[in-house]
């Protein structure tokens, strides 16, 4: 894999074997040479924020609340790298005393998040490294000819305009010249 270390060769884990820790309790250990040392790697203030962060974005337009881990079912990369970059630009214009959209804990709260999006379609796409393919993430729904959907309505006000949304009127397809939005109608209101 790109930019990924080998594991350590056999004679590397002999070695490592050898070494051991004693504490003054009397109580050993092998050593922490060479592990992935999380604790240091990160940071309960980052974290926790991040947390904040992630749990505040998980409403949905609809009002409903989205798992936690939703972004796992995968995301295009392609979508990944546009929002990275608006959270970027949001950063560096703080970074110049500039008002931005959302403020500097957000905006790097953004890009931790679409990193790790990118970084986790990479990982576990490792053949496709550097395409968006996400039709091969196996999470992912694509509608086939058997799938059905119960119909619904969802009509949205805003100040200018009323939008209705109808299900019913919607086509599955996994070919996207084939999308339409005949399941749109939208009302000027006064």
């Amino acid at each position: 894999m790109r930019g990924r270390r080998p594991p350590p060769s056999p004679k590397i884990k002999e070695k490592k074997m050898n070494k051991i820790r004693k504490f003054k309790t009397g109580a050993t250990r092998d050593t922490d040479e060479n592990k992935l040392d999380y604790e240091g790697f990160l940071s309960p203030l980052v974290l926790e924020r991040y947390a904040e962060y992630m749990h505040e974005n998980r409403i949905q337009p609809d009002g409903k609340l989205r798992s936690s881990d939703n972004w796992q079912k995968g995301i295009p990369k392609d979508a990944y790298i546009k929002s990275l970059f608006r959270h970027f630009m949001d950063l560096w214009k703080e970074h110049r005393g500039l008002p931005s959209r959302e403020g500097i804990e957000d905006a790097l709260c953004g890009i931790i998040f679409n990193s790790m999006g990118y970084l986790y379609e990479e990982l576990r796409n490792p053949k496709n490294q550097g395409k968006d393919d996400i039709a091969s993430c196996p999470s992912i729904f694509t509608p086939d000819e058997s799938t059905t959907f119960s119909p619904y309505t969802t009509t949205i006000d805003s100040p200018h305009s009323t939008t209705t949304y109808d299900s019913s009127k919607f086509t599955t397809t996994n070919d996207p010249s084939k999308f339409t939005t005949t399941n749109i109608s939208n009302e000027k209101t006064n």
